[in-house]
Protein backbone atom coordinates (compact mmCIF):
# COMPACT_ATOMS: atom_id res chain seq x y z
CA UNK A 1 0.00 0.00 0.00
CA UNK A 2 3.08 2.56 0.65
CA UNK A 3 4.00 3.01 -3.01
CA UNK A 4 0.60 3.60 -4.80
CA UNK A 5 0.58 6.37 -1.90
CA UNK A 6 3.90 7.74 -2.83
CA UNK A 7 3.18 7.90 -6.51
CA UNK A 8 -0.24 9.65 -5.63
CA UNK A 9 1.91 11.95 -3.35
CA UNK A 10 4.34 12.70 -6.00
CA UNK A 11 1.78 13.40 -8.69
CA UNK A 12 -0.43 15.77 -6.47
CA UNK A 13 2.67 17.64 -5.92
CA UNK A 14 3.86 18.23 -9.58
CA UNK A 15 -0.06 19.94 -10.54
CA UNK A 16 -0.27 21.85 -7.35
CA UNK A 17 3.57 23.52 -8.29
CA UNK A 18 2.29 23.58 -12.19
CA UNK A 19 -0.60 25.67 -11.42
CA UNK A 20 1.34 27.92 -9.02
CA UNK A 21 4.15 28.39 -11.36
CA UNK A 22 6.18 29.02 -8.48
CA UNK A 23 8.30 27.01 -6.08
CA UNK A 24 6.85 26.47 -2.72
CA UNK A 25 9.17 27.03 0.76
CA UNK A 26 7.56 23.98 2.12
CA UNK A 27 5.39 20.92 0.73
CA UNK A 28 3.44 19.25 3.20
CA UNK A 29 1.89 15.46 3.40
CA UNK A 30 -0.31 14.15 5.74
CA UNK A 31 0.31 11.92 8.48
CA UNK A 32 1.24 8.04 7.75
CA UNK A 33 2.03 9.09 3.59
CA UNK A 34 5.67 6.99 4.51
CA UNK A 35 4.29 3.62 6.05
CA UNK A 36 8.00 2.49 6.70
CA UNK A 37 10.21 4.68 8.92
CA UNK A 38 12.15 6.77 6.44
CA UNK A 39 15.49 6.00 8.42
CA UNK A 40 15.37 2.43 7.24
CA UNK A 41 13.64 2.84 3.65
CA UNK A 42 15.85 5.77 2.46
CA UNK A 43 18.50 3.29 0.58
CA UNK A 44 15.24 1.46 -1.35
CA UNK A 45 13.42 5.14 -1.83
CA UNK A 46 16.55 6.25 -4.12
CA UNK A 47 14.66 3.78 -6.43
CA UNK A 48 11.52 3.04 -6.02
CA UNK A 49 8.40 3.58 -6.09
CA UNK A 50 8.79 1.90 -10.00
CA UNK A 51 8.65 5.11 -12.44
CA UNK A 52 8.71 7.51 -9.91
CA UNK A 53 11.75 7.15 -7.32
CA UNK A 54 11.06 9.34 -4.03
CA UNK A 55 14.52 10.71 -3.52
CA UNK A 56 15.35 11.85 -6.83
CA UNK A 57 11.68 13.29 -6.71
CA UNK A 58 12.66 15.53 -3.70
CA UNK A 59 15.79 16.72 -5.74
CA UNK A 60 13.26 17.75 -8.66
CA UNK A 61 11.01 20.25 -6.92
CA UNK A 62 13.81 20.99 -4.75
CA UNK A 63 11.81 21.93 -2.07
CA UNK A 64 11.88 20.42 1.78
CA UNK A 65 8.85 18.29 2.20
CA UNK A 66 7.15 17.73 5.60
CA UNK A 67 5.46 14.43 5.75
CA UNK A 68 4.08 11.53 8.65
CA UNK A 69 6.22 8.59 8.80
CA UNK A 70 7.63 6.47 11.83
CA UNK A 71 10.86 7.39 13.36
CA UNK A 72 12.54 4.45 14.80
CA UNK A 73 14.07 5.21 18.66
CA UNK A 74 15.69 2.27 19.56
CA UNK A 75 15.61 -1.03 16.90
CA UNK A 76 16.68 -3.56 19.14
CA UNK A 77 13.76 -2.48 21.47
CA UNK A 78 11.09 -1.97 18.80
CA UNK A 79 10.49 1.57 20.19
CA UNK A 80 9.14 3.75 17.68
CA UNK A 81 7.24 7.07 17.14
CA UNK A 82 4.32 7.82 15.25
CA UNK A 83 5.70 11.10 13.89
CA UNK A 84 6.41 13.80 11.06
CA UNK A 85 9.79 14.48 9.71
CA UNK A 86 11.35 17.25 7.36
CA UNK A 87 12.76 16.11 4.82
CA UNK A 88 15.61 18.24 2.60
CA UNK A 89 15.97 18.32 -1.04
CA UNK A 90 18.43 15.99 -1.06
CA UNK A 91 17.01 13.48 0.85
CA UNK A 92 18.29 14.26 4.09
CA UNK A 93 16.23 13.91 7.33
CA UNK A 94 16.63 17.11 9.34
CA UNK A 95 14.33 16.96 12.61
CA UNK A 96 11.81 15.23 13.48
CA UNK A 97 8.19 15.07 15.95
CA UNK A 98 7.03 12.38 17.82
CA UNK A 99 3.40 12.35 18.67
CA UNK A 100 2.57 12.85 22.74
CA UNK A 101 -1.03 12.43 22.80
CA UNK A 102 -1.31 8.74 22.10
CA UNK A 103 -4.90 7.63 21.28
CA UNK A 104 -5.76 4.77 24.41
CA UNK A 105 -5.53 1.25 23.42
CA UNK A 106 -5.05 2.47 19.00
CA UNK A 107 -1.63 4.12 19.57
CA UNK A 108 -0.91 2.95 23.04
CA UNK A 109 -1.75 0.20 25.89
CA UNK A 110 -1.80 1.43 29.59
CA UNK A 111 0.31 -0.33 31.79
CA UNK A 112 2.07 -1.54 28.41
CA UNK A 113 5.53 -2.09 29.99
CA UNK A 114 4.12 -4.52 32.51
CA UNK A 115 5.13 -8.17 31.26
CA UNK A 116 1.08 -9.45 31.90
CA UNK A 117 -0.36 -7.03 30.34
CA UNK A 118 1.68 -7.22 27.43
CA UNK A 119 1.41 -11.07 27.35
CA UNK A 120 -2.07 -10.35 27.86
CA UNK A 121 -2.41 -8.04 24.98
CA UNK A 122 -0.09 -9.81 22.44
CA UNK A 123 -1.56 -13.41 23.08
CA UNK A 124 -5.07 -13.06 23.90
CA UNK A 125 -6.18 -9.94 22.54
CA UNK A 126 -4.12 -9.87 19.54
CA UNK A 127 -2.81 -6.44 19.74
CA UNK A 128 0.74 -5.21 19.49
CA UNK A 129 3.64 -2.94 18.49
CA UNK A 130 2.30 -0.02 20.44
CA UNK A 131 3.76 3.71 19.43
CA UNK A 132 6.18 5.40 21.97
CA UNK A 133 5.23 8.88 23.10
CA UNK A 134 6.80 11.41 21.81
CA UNK A 135 9.67 13.29 24.13
CA UNK A 136 10.35 16.48 22.72
CA UNK A 137 8.34 19.34 21.43
CA UNK A 138 9.68 20.04 18.20
CA UNK A 139 9.74 23.44 16.63
CA UNK A 140 11.16 23.13 13.18
CA UNK A 141 12.52 25.95 11.09
CA UNK A 142 12.33 26.35 7.30
CA UNK A 143 13.92 29.06 5.34
CA UNK A 144 11.53 30.84 2.68
CA UNK A 145 13.16 31.52 -1.10
CA UNK A 146 12.41 35.45 -0.48
CA UNK A 147 15.13 35.34 2.61
CA UNK A 148 13.17 34.89 5.45
CA UNK A 149 12.57 31.77 8.16
CA UNK A 150 9.47 30.45 9.58
CA UNK A 151 9.14 28.08 12.58
CA UNK A 152 6.53 25.85 12.92
CA UNK A 153 5.64 22.89 15.25
CA UNK A 154 3.19 20.10 13.91
CA UNK A 155 0.73 18.85 16.18
CA UNK A 156 -0.33 14.97 14.94
CA UNK A 157 -3.93 13.79 14.18
CA UNK A 158 -6.08 14.79 16.83
CA UNK A 159 -3.86 16.67 18.99
CA UNK A 160 -4.83 19.56 17.18
CA UNK A 161 -7.96 19.40 19.77
CA UNK A 162 -5.78 19.88 23.00
CA UNK A 163 -5.22 23.26 23.56
CA UNK A 164 -2.01 22.75 26.07
CA UNK A 165 -0.11 21.43 23.21
CA UNK A 166 -0.37 24.66 20.89
CA UNK A 167 0.77 27.04 23.97
CA UNK A 168 3.62 24.68 24.07
CA UNK A 169 4.42 25.05 20.88
CA UNK A 170 4.26 28.77 21.06
CA UNK A 171 5.87 29.46 23.89
CA UNK A 172 8.68 27.13 22.58
CA UNK A 173 8.87 29.50 19.17
CA UNK A 174 6.52 28.43 16.66
CA UNK A 175 4.90 30.96 14.40
CA UNK A 176 2.41 28.93 13.34
CA UNK A 177 1.21 24.97 13.69
CA UNK A 178 0.88 22.42 11.08
CA UNK A 179 -1.10 19.93 11.77
CA UNK A 180 -0.69 16.24 9.99
CA UNK A 181 -3.72 13.94 10.14
CA UNK A 182 -4.92 10.87 9.22
CA UNK A 183 -9.02 10.69 9.17
CA UNK A 184 -9.23 7.87 6.78
CA UNK A 185 -11.02 5.70 9.84
CA UNK A 186 -13.87 7.93 9.53
CA UNK A 187 -16.24 7.36 6.72
CA UNK A 188 -18.60 10.42 7.55
CA UNK A 189 -18.18 14.16 6.95
CA UNK A 190 -19.51 14.73 10.00
CA UNK A 191 -16.83 12.93 12.11
CA UNK A 192 -14.06 14.93 9.48
CA UNK A 193 -15.95 18.20 11.01
CA UNK A 194 -15.89 17.81 14.09
CA UNK A 195 -12.00 17.22 13.78
CA UNK A 196 -11.82 20.52 11.93
CA UNK A 197 -13.92 22.29 14.24
CA UNK A 198 -12.42 21.53 17.25
CA UNK A 199 -8.73 22.72 15.29
CA UNK A 200 -9.80 26.14 14.62
CA UNK A 201 -9.90 26.78 18.49
CA UNK A 202 -6.13 26.62 18.17
CA UNK A 203 -5.63 29.33 15.91
CA UNK A 204 -8.03 31.06 17.80
CA UNK A 205 -7.07 30.88 21.33
CA UNK A 206 -3.08 31.85 19.99
CA UNK A 207 -4.10 34.40 17.57
CA UNK A 208 -1.87 32.47 14.81
CA UNK A 209 -2.06 30.07 11.58
CA UNK A 210 -2.83 26.44 11.30
CA UNK A 211 -2.85 24.70 8.55
CA UNK A 212 -3.92 21.20 7.97
CA UNK A 213 -3.05 18.33 5.67
CA UNK A 214 -5.30 15.64 6.17
CA UNK A 215 -5.89 12.32 4.39
CA UNK A 216 -9.90 11.78 3.74
CA UNK A 217 -10.47 14.58 5.96
CA UNK A 218 -10.50 18.20 5.41
CA UNK A 219 -7.32 19.99 4.35
CA UNK A 220 -7.62 23.68 5.23
CA UNK A 221 -5.59 26.82 6.32
CA UNK A 222 -7.21 28.45 9.30
CA UNK A 223 -6.69 32.07 10.01
CA UNK A 224 -6.08 33.91 13.54
CA UNK A 225 -9.49 34.25 13.57
CA UNK A 226 -10.89 30.71 12.98
CA UNK A 227 -11.95 32.08 9.43
CA UNK A 228 -10.82 29.44 6.37
CA UNK A 229 -8.46 30.76 3.99
CA UNK A 230 -8.55 27.85 1.50
CA UNK A 231 -9.99 24.22 2.01
CA UNK A 232 -10.04 20.66 0.36
CA UNK A 233 -13.23 19.06 0.51
CA UNK A 234 -12.92 15.54 2.72
CA UNK A 235 -12.16 12.03 0.60
CA UNK A 236 -11.14 13.75 -2.56
CA UNK A 237 -6.82 12.83 -3.50
CA UNK A 238 -6.32 16.66 -4.42
CA UNK A 239 -3.14 18.87 -3.18
CA UNK A 240 -4.07 22.53 -2.72
CA UNK A 241 -1.55 25.60 -3.61
CA UNK A 242 -2.33 28.80 -1.06
CA UNK A 243 0.25 31.37 0.13
CA UNK A 244 0.11 30.91 4.00
CA UNK A 245 0.49 34.13 5.87
CA UNK A 246 2.59 33.94 9.05
CA UNK A 247 2.74 36.10 11.55
CA UNK A 248 6.50 36.16 12.74
CA UNK A 249 7.38 37.11 16.42
CA UNK A 250 3.44 38.17 17.38
CA UNK A 251 2.63 39.08 20.49
CA UNK A 252 1.64 35.97 23.02
CA UNK A 253 -2.17 36.05 23.79
CA UNK A 254 -3.29 35.65 27.28
CA UNK A 255 -3.81 32.12 26.55
CA UNK A 256 -0.66 31.37 25.45
CA UNK A 257 1.08 33.19 28.13
CA UNK A 258 -0.93 31.87 31.02
CA UNK A 259 -3.00 28.84 30.41
CA UNK A 260 -6.09 27.77 32.20
CA UNK A 261 -5.81 29.54 35.35
CA UNK A 262 -8.38 32.31 34.96
CA UNK A 263 -10.92 29.39 34.00
CA UNK A 264 -9.76 27.20 36.99
CA UNK A 265 -9.86 29.88 39.33
CA UNK A 266 -13.70 31.39 38.07
CA UNK A 267 -14.98 27.51 38.08
CA UNK A 268 -13.18 27.08 41.58
CA UNK A 269 -15.16 30.68 42.83
CA UNK A 270 -18.12 29.07 41.02
CA UNK A 271 -18.63 26.35 42.61
CA UNK A 272 -17.55 28.03 46.21
CA UNK A 273 -20.99 30.62 45.27
CA UNK A 274 -23.17 27.56 44.15
CA UNK A 275 -21.89 25.75 48.10
CA UNK A 276 -23.24 28.92 49.39
CA UNK A 277 -26.30 29.55 48.08
CA UNK A 278 -26.83 25.83 48.77
CA UNK A 279 -26.51 26.00 52.06
CA UNK A 280 -23.57 24.13 52.58
CA UNK A 281 -20.71 26.28 53.41
CA UNK A 282 -19.47 26.53 57.33
CA UNK A 283 -19.59 30.39 57.94
CA UNK A 284 -23.24 30.28 56.15
CA UNK A 285 -25.58 29.54 59.42
CA UNK A 286 -23.82 31.19 62.27
CA UNK A 287 -24.11 34.42 60.04
CA UNK A 288 -27.71 33.97 59.09
CA UNK A 289 -28.29 33.55 63.48
CA UNK A 290 -26.38 36.58 63.84
CA UNK A 291 -28.75 38.47 61.09
CA UNK A 292 -31.65 37.31 62.82
CA UNK A 293 -30.50 38.34 66.58
CA UNK A 294 -30.10 41.55 65.12
CA UNK A 295 -33.06 41.98 63.09
CA UNK A 296 -35.20 40.63 66.29
CA UNK A 297 -32.96 43.05 68.49
CA UNK A 298 -33.66 46.33 66.16
CA UNK A 299 -37.61 45.11 66.24
CA UNK A 300 -37.80 45.08 70.01
CA UNK A 301 -35.93 48.59 70.44
CA UNK A 302 -38.52 49.91 67.73
CA UNK A 303 -41.09 48.56 70.14
CA UNK A 304 -39.97 49.96 72.88
CA UNK A 305 -39.49 53.38 71.13
CA UNK A 306 -42.71 53.53 70.27
CA UNK A 307 -44.26 52.13 73.65
CA UNK A 308 -42.43 55.19 75.32
CA UNK A 309 -43.73 57.91 72.66
CA UNK A 310 -47.20 56.86 73.38
CA UNK A 311 -47.29 57.23 76.88
CA UNK A 312 -49.18 60.35 77.90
Amino acid sequence: MEMPSIKEGEELTRAAIERAKTKPDLVVWSEESLRSPYQLAKPILETSPTGAPFVPFLKEIDTPLLVGSPYILNLKEQEAENATILISPNGELLAHYGKHHLVPFAEYIPFWNVPEVRDFMENVVGIGGMWTPGRRYTVYSVATRAGGEVRFSTPICFEDSFPYLGRIYFREGADLLINLTNDSWSHTVSAETQHLVAARYRAIEANRVLVRSANSGITAVIDPYGRIIASLPPFTASALDVNVPVYVGKELTPYVLYGDWVPMVLAVWLFAALLGLAGYLPAREPKLRALRGQAAGEAAAAGRERSTSATP
